[in-house]
């Protein structure tokens, strides 16, 4: 499960993936840049995740309130694939060795907008107004 915070909104949605990898690569030929905030430090909200933009939380089983993680994934305009990415279209770091931010992507329907071939589905499962400050 995933929950997309829009800190410019203040819409929450709560997302579940369905699907496998297919690998088809979409994503590796994809430059992104990548911002993490988790454990201790979502305990300053809104200010951990700098108050704006889309950032999702990666939902775990743990009910502990440290083992929390944002995300927030961005398309550059860099046209250079990922350096795993064999020529062939394969990873080779793809399996049990695969990164962990390439485990989690995609998070959201946003993330796969411009994916043509990722085989991910997500089911919006429900969706909220909050308050600036909440999702801390």
């Amino acid at each position: 499960m995933f929950i997309e915070w829009n800190y410019d909104t203040l819409v929450a949605r709560e997302y579940e993936r369905s699907g496998e990898c297919n690998g088809c690569g979409d994503c590796c030929r994809t430059v992104f840049n990548m911002k993490m905030f988790g454990g201790e430090k979502t305990e300053h909200g809104g200010l951990a995740v700098d108050g704006k933009g889309i950032w999702t939380e990666i939902v775990s089983d743990s009910e502990d309130e440290d083992d929390r993680e944002f995300i927030r994934f961005s398309i550059t305009e860099e046209d250079r694939p990922c350096s795993a990415l064999l020529p062939d279209g394969k990873c080779t770091q793809h399996g049990p060795r695969k990164q962990w931010c390439c485990r989690v992507f995609p998070t959201s329907p946003r993330d796969i907008d411009s994916l043509p071939n990722c085989s991910y589905e997500f089911t919006e499962i429900r969706n909220w107004v909050f308050e600036d400050g909440e999702g801390e």
